[in-house]
C-alpha cells in the first residue's frame, strides 16, 4: 500500500481555501452585476443667503459701491444657486430647478428681497459631470398610470436628477464611468475579497517568487564564496609569483657576482702575462740594438782608414780642379 504524500497536507488545504473563496467571489461578482447598480443621488443642501453680503442697502445702491457689487453678483451666479421656493420678482416667477444668474439676483435686490432660502446643488452638478447612464427606465411611485421620469441610457444630467427629486426618487440604476461602484461591496464582502485575494497572491505569486529569492540568494552566497576562494588563490599564487620572481633574482645577482669574479681574475691573469711578454721583448729588442751598435761600430772601425784615404784624395782632386 503506498505511504500517503505528506506534500498533500497544508499545501493542498490551502489550495483548496483558495479556490472556494475565489468561487464565493466570483458568484458573488456575478449576481451583483447581473443586479441593478443602485445609486443613491444627492440631495439639495438648502442655505439662507444674503445677497448683499455684509453691505447694508444703503452702500449697495451706491454708485461708488459698483465695483464691489458687480463681483458680489458675479461671484453668486457662479455658484449655480437654485431658490427653494416660488419667488416673485414682479415680471417673473423664480422657480425650484430654475439656477439663478446675475439678473435674477438684481431683481431680487430691486424687490427688497435681501436675504433668501436657496438650494446648493454643487453635489448634483458633481454627480452630473461623472457621465453616467440610467440602468433603467426611472419610473414616478405613486397610484395611477406608470409615469416615466427618465428613459434607460439616458445621461443622468442635472435635469434628470432635479426630476427624480421633484417624485420623490432617491436612488437610480446606474452604469458608466465615475466612482460609482458596479455593486453594493459591503464590508463583510470586503474582508471575504481581501481574504481571498491575499490567499491567491500567497499561492501564485508570493511562494514562486519567494522561492526564487532564496534560490537567486543562494546563487550570491555561492558566487561570494567561489569569489572569496578565487581570492585566497588568486594571492597565493601572487605571494608564489613573486617569491619565485625574488629567487630569480637573487640568483641572477649571485650567477654575475661570480662571472665578474672569473671576467676579473682572468683580465688580471692576461694583464700579468702581457706585461711579462712585452718585458721580455722589450729586453730582446733592447739586445738585439745593443749588438747592432757594437757590430756598427766594429765595422766603422775598420773601415776609418780606407774611408779617411778615400777623403783625402777627393779633397785633393778638388783642390788641383
Amino acid at each position: 500500500m503506498p505511504a500517503p504524500n505528506s506534500n498533500q497536507g497544508p499545501g493542498h488545504g490551502r489550495r483548496l481555501i483558495v479556490w472556494l473563496s475565489l468561487a464565493v467571489f466570483v458568484a458573488y461578482c456575478v449576481a451583483a452585476f447581473r443586479g441593478q447598480c443602485r445609486y443613491r443621488l444627492p440631495p439639495y443642501r438648502c442655505v439662507t443667503l444674503r445677497i448683499l453680503g455684509g453691505a447694508t442697502p444703503s452702500q449697495w445702491a451706491r454708485p461708488e459701491y459698483a465695483s464691489q457689487r458687480h463681483d458680489r453678483l458675479s461671484t453668486l451666479a457662479q455658484r449655480h444657486y437654485q431658490p427653494g421656493m416660488l419667488l416673485d420678482v414682479g415680471d417673473r416667477i423664480l422657480r425650484p430647478g430654475h439656477t439663478l444668474t446675475k439678473a435674477d439676483f438684481e431683481a431680487l435686490v430691486r424687490h427688497g428681497v435681501h436675504e433668501v432660502k436657496l438650494r446648493d446643488p454643487r453635489d448634483i452638478l458633481r454627480l452630473a459631470a461623472r457621465e453616467l447612464r440610467l440602468r433603467q427606465d426611472v419610473v414616478a411611485r405613486g397610484p395611477g398610470p406608470r409615469r416615466v421620469v427618465a428613459h434607460a441610457g439616458e445621461l443622468l444630467t442635472k435635469d434628470v436628477v432635479d426630476r427624480c427629486l421633484m417624485r420623490g426618487i432617491s436612488e437610480v440604476a446606474v452604469v458608466g464611468t465615475g466612482d460609482v461602484v458596479g455593486f453594493n461591496a459591503t464590508l463583510l464582502m470586503v474582508v471575504l475579497i481581501f481574504i481571498a485575494m491575499t490567499l491567491v497572491l500567497i499561492e501564485i505569486f508570493w511562494n514562486p517568487v519567494t522561492a526564487l529569492i532564496e534560490t537567486r540568494q543562494h546563487e550570491i552566497e555561492a558566487g561570494k564564496r567561489l569569489t572569496a576562494a578565487n581570492t585566497t588563490q588568486g594571492q597565493r599564487l601572487d605571494h608564489e609569483r613573486r617569491n619565485a620572481l625574488r629567487q630569480i633574482r637573487e640568483a641572477y645577482r649571485e650567477r654575475v657576482a661570480r662571472e665578474r669574479a672569473v671576467a676579473l681574475k682572468e683580465v688580471s691573469t692576461i694583464t700579468r702575462h702581457a706585461k711579462g711578454r712585452l718585458k721580455q721583448k722589450h729586453e730582446e729588442a733592447a739586445a738585439t740594438m745593443h749588438l747592432a751598435v757594437r757590430t756598427a761600430e766594429s765595422a766603422l772601425q775598420r773601415d776609418v782608414p780606407a774611408l779617411s784615404v778615400e777623403i783625402v784624395g777627393r779633397v785633393t782632386r778638388l783642390e788641383k780642379d
